[in-house]
């Protein structure tokens, strides 16, 4: 076995000196200074509804109607898993009533905003009717699956339909408000802070 060693050590002095080296390097341990750069993580793909205009409220039926649909999702969320399957329409009306609700409040305003983005307006109002279509055949299917082992997966695709019907609520919201703005509706929300801070 030591012959068989010196027989080796001799053998590579004799061999051509690249290879020599080549043969003395061993391969480098996988580090992050010598391997492939690492992927940065994928942001989650929930999304974040934009921001609120920070505009007057008071008076605002829009703002309000938004306000109430969120509300009656939360409830919906807060109350799915108490409900028998018969009580789901009911709550299922409450939050088509508040939608029709909001919806006649963007109505009454419409012809006073700025005419280039009423069309959005438009659009969003009917992207909000086939939201609650959805959200109908959501509950019907929840109903229908109520005593099977599809409850809680029918239950939670209810509830993502009312989530999507409060989004673009607020996404309705803010197409109003652009469109306050554009047409030099919009009042800007009074700033309570600077007038406490300048009584002081």
């Amino acid at each position: 076995m030591v012959m068989d060693k010196q027989w080796l050590e001799q053998e590579e002095r004799h061999l051509d000196p690249v290879v020599r080296l080549d043969s003395q390097i061993k391969p480098p341990e996988k580090s992050p200074e010598n391997g492939p750069p690492e992927k940065p993580p994928m942001p989650p793909t929930v999304t974040q509804p934009r921001p609120t205009a920070e505009l007057d409220r008071s008076g605002d039926e829009v703002y309000t109607g938004v306000m109430k649909m969120v509300k009656q999702v939360v409830q919906l969320k807060n109350d799915i898993n108490m409900l028998p399957a018969s009580e789901y329409p009911g709550a299922v009306k409450t939050v088509g009533v508040t939608l029709r609700s909001l919806i006649q409040s963007v109505d009454d305003i419409l012809p006073s905003l700025h005419c280039s983005v009423t069309t959005e307006i438009e659009g969003t109002k009917k992207l909000l009717n086939k939201d609650l279509g959805d959200l109908i055949n959501k509950m019907r299917l929840a109903q229908q699956n109520s005593v099977t082992s599809l409850k809680e997966e029918c239950q939670r695709q209810m509830l993502a339909a009312a989530h999507t019907l409060a989004l673009d609520s607020k996404n309705l919201l803010d197409a109003v408000d652009q469109a306050r703005v554009r047409a030099n509706l919009a009042k800007p929300r009074p700033d309570t802070q600077d007038a406490e801070d300048s009584g002081e």
